[in-house]
């Protein structure tokens, strides 16, 4: 489960994945009336007849979107760790312990650039899942990971393990408590200031 501490913050991480991942074929390898006002890849052609057509634009949030979420807010465990992985030592041991696994991914030398800001989701799962059963200096397994936003180096983000329901408990078990549930509204003022920091529109 993910969470932020800031709710514009939690907005960012997740509207990003909103935009649609459209194939960037040449128009001309796929219709052969391709004219020169015609965009050059099929992707761009999309974007720019939706429009026209009466559709939202490209990274738009919509309301069915909104209206399938919610906004949640989170009271961390009152005792126990979260590990900081962009932390300075973090970064030296993880790299140091993970070296040979990290290598098969790509990283030679393992930054703050690659935990943060990987597109590679193998990256990121080879060091969640070396933390998730690593044991702390008090004998305790973590919590979960904390790290500070790709979008912003002012943003601390979580990233929590539900070890209970892991184990087959029920969601009330865990450490990590839901305490309210709120909708996602056009007007709600954190989605529109994250929408702007994401050049998206709200409806």
């Amino acid at each position: 489960m993910y969470a932020a501490e800031d709710e514009v913050a939690a907005f960012s991480e997740v509207i990003n994945y909103i935009e649609p991942r459209l194939p960037s074929i040449p128009m001309a390898d796929l219709f052969d009336d391709v004219s020169a006002v015609d965009s050059e890849t099929l992707d761009a052609q999309i974007y720019s007849e939706l429009p026209t057509h009466g559709s939202m634009p490209v990274r738009s949030i919509s309301k069915g979107w909104r209206d399938a979420r919610s906004s949640y807010t989170l009271s961390l465990p009152a005792a126990g760790w979260f590990v900081d992985v962009t932390a300075s030592a973090s970064v030296a041991i993880i790299g140091q312990a993970l070296e040979s696994p990290l290598q098969k991914c790509g990283v030679d030398q393992l930054t703050l650039g690659e935990i943060t800001g990987s597109l590679d989701k193998d990256v990121t799962t080879t060091i969640a899942s070396w933390l998730h059963g690593a044991v702390l200096d008090d004998g305790s397994l973590p919590h979960g990971i904390t790290y500070r936003s790709k979008w912003g180096a002012e943003w601390r983000t979580w990233a929590i393990w539900l070890r209970e329901m892991d184990a087959g408990l029920e969601s009330t078990e865990e450490p990590t408590k839901s305490l309210m549930q709120d909708s996602i509204g056009a007007h709600s003022r954190p989605l529109i200031e994250a929408a702007i920091l994401r050049n998206m529109r709200v409806y």
